[in-house]
């Protein structure tokens, strides 16, 4: 009788604490989803509390910084954004393409296009099918006025996402793109054939003053 006692007992304490945990991580992953539909529902600074319970568990989730990062993003504050989103980068190494991408837009909101091409060339390296990388990157491009790296990046776009609704206005921009180009190479040609005239007529000036 006092084995089956002590028996009960032992898997009542065993039990208990595995109870626990199990509770724990039950409301880690209802506040981190919670963060996620109120996110998804565009209250951010809601989303933002949720993850920040989400954050204080001890199985919160890889991805939390990505969340936050995000709502701070929704919610204009990029610098916090940035915080967080450099942060996960390092640690999440599965969703590195995503901080990176989240950073570049950030970069772009704030009208440094340096960063925010350096920060979609970093999603590409980490991810080279995500294709809105190479749309926002495009988009950097022309703002710097790398027209010709911005076109290559507007047709892979294309071509990994055939279906998108911004189709014809991507098409319209590599039409204008491609006809810049060719008058650019003409005004180059142009160019070039006149300083070689005017060469060669000084050439023929010196030749004649030989004599």
């Amino acid at each position: 009788m006092k084995i089956q006692l002590y028996h009960f007992s032992l898997k009542k304490t065993v039990f208990f604490p595995i109870f626990l945990l199990f509770l724990q991580v039950l409301y880690c992953a209802d506040y981190f989803e919670e963060g996620k539909r109120l996110l998804l529902e565009d209250r951010p600074g809601e989303a933002v509390t949720a993850f920040f319970a989400a954050s204080k568990e001890s199985t919160v989730p890889p991805s939390i910084n990505l969340y936050l990062g995000v709502s701070y993003l929704r919610l204009g504050k990029y610098n916090e954004a940035l915080s967080y989103l450099s942060l996960g980068r390092k640690t999440d190494a599965v969703n590195s393409y995503l901080y990176s991408y989240n950073m570049g837009n950030i970069y772009f909101l704030q009208g440094r296009f340096d960063a925010s091409e350096q920060a979609y060339n970093d999603t590409i390296a980490a991810n080279g099918l995500y294709a809105p990388a190479f749309l926002n990157r495009a988009n950097a491009r022309i703002k710097l006025d790398k027209h010709e790296g911005a076109l290559q990046d507007y047709k892979i776009y294309l071509n990994l996402e055939p279906e998108t609704l911004q189709r014809p206005s991507i098409i319209k921009l590599i039409s204008l793109l491609e006809s810049a180009a060719e008058e650019a190479a003409k005004a180059k040609a142009f160019a070039e054939a006149q300083r070689a005239a005017e060469e060669a007529e000084r050439a023929a000036e010196e030749k004649l003053k030989k004599y």
